[in-house]
Order: structure tokens, then sequence, then C-alpha cells
């Protein structure tokens, strides 16, 4: 899961987006990060949201820099 909210950092630019982009609030997102770095698990529903906002933000960046 750290991996799929550093490719979001990066992808998007800040922790602000990153926020934004899931819709929680900063403190929620920052709970979040806090249990992804201590290794705790994640419930299936957070995880899958991540999972699929991760995906929608690469085919934006996709379709906006165009196919490889």
């Amino acid at each position: 899961m750290w991996e799929a909210i550093n490719s979001l950092f990066c992808l998007l630019g800040s922790h602000g987006e990153v926020t934004e982009k899931l819709g929680y609030t900063d403190r929620q997102y920052r709970n979040i990060r806090r249990k992804i770095e201590r290794g705790e698990e994640l419930p299936p529903r957070i995880s899958k949201l991540i999972d699929a906002k991760l995906q929608e933000a690469q085919l934006e960046a996709e379709a906006s820099y165009g196919p490889k």
C-alpha cells in the first residue's frame, strides 16, 4: 500500500492533492499514512479506494501525456 500512496504523491505532486483525490480530510489521510508506515492493515474498502484512485490518476496522466 505504501507504493500506491507514493505513486499517487508522485503523480499528483503533493499530499494535499492526494487527500483531495481520495476525498478524505487532511486528518483522515494523515491517519491512513501513519497506519501504512506502522505496517498496520488498512480496511479493505480503503485499500480498494486507494488502488482505484491510483489507476484513475495513472490513466489521466497517460491521457494527458499521450501514448508511449
